[in-house]
């Protein structure tokens, strides 16, 4: 039996987990990739999986119209929360999970791509992940 079951939501063809796949599973864990733009139901609950990663897409977090399951992502992943799962998000997934924890998520005045300063918050500094990172460090955008 795994160490932890993870569940990896994804939301393109060529988006997955990526750099996140290798050292999960080297450690023993299971990694279970559910589509919720499938519209077909994951293999078992989410909220069952030890821990929840919510990647990227080419599809914005303010895109509902364009993309109706995303309403129903935002209801799993404040739930997800809500029951105590950890949810880490990349790129996309961290703009839903913000949307969904009640966070603004809309496009910024001016584009924010490369490598720029970020600070952890006191929250961010007790945080069991983030944690561990240092308390200034330079994070890709």
């Amino acid at each position: 039996m795994p160490l932890m079951q993870i569940l990896s939501v994804v939301h393109g063809g060529n988006v997955r987990e990526g750099v996140f796949a290798e050292p999960i599973r080297a450690r023993g864990h299971e990694l279970v990739e559910w589509r919720p733009a499938s519209r077909r139901p994951s293999t078992r609950a989410p909220e069952d999986y030890d821990a929840v990663l919510v990647f990227g897409g080419a599809m914005h977090a303010d895109q509902e119209e364009e993309h109706p399951w995303l309403r129903d992502e935002y209801a799993l992943i404040r739930r997800l929360v809500d029951v105590g799962t950890p949810v880490m998000g990349i790129c996309l997934g961290a703009q839903l999970l913000a949307r969904a924890a009640g966070a603004r998520v809309g496009p910024m005045s001016e584009p924010e791509i490369g490598w720029f300063p970020a600070e952890l918050t006191p929250s961010g500094e007790r945080d069991p992940v983030l944690g561990r990172l240092p308390a200034t460090f330079d994070a890709f955008q």
